[in-house]
């Protein structure tokens, strides 16, 4: 059984809503977006964003309590508390590779 899973974060500390057009507070876990695969937490990231641009928004990676909510406490008084490293990182690697991959059609299309 799965005891982690993953959740949208903003930049106001706020939760990505089941809904996924709404943001709630932590205390509010029973309402949040709740994914148990980091891949289609990071599609659900891309479309979110994608609405709107001005957002802020990270995948986290929380535990799950015994009714298999997320347990969103440890973000209730800390805004600036950062995702783990290991988030961060494939955030980074997703992100070079599509800019590797948008250059190389741009270098293909110049060579032809």
């Amino acid at each position: 059984m799965t005891t982690t899973a993953y959740v949208l974060r903003n930049q106001n500390n706020e939760f990505l809503h089941k809904n996924k057009s709404e943001w709630v507070s932590a205390g509010e876990s029973k309402q949040t977006y709740c994914e148990k695969h980091y891949d289609e937490a990071l599609n659900t990231l891309i479309e979110t964003n994608a609405k709107n641009t001005d957002l802020r928004i990270r995948v986290t990676e929380v535990t799950l309590d015994e009714k298999r909510l997320p347990k969103l406490g440890e973000f209730k008084n800390d805004p600036e508390k950062e995702t783990d490293d290991e988030t961060d990182k494939r955030i980074d690697t997703l992100l070079d590779n599509i800019e590797a991959g948008l250059t190389h059609t741009t270098e293909s299309d110049t060579n032809e």
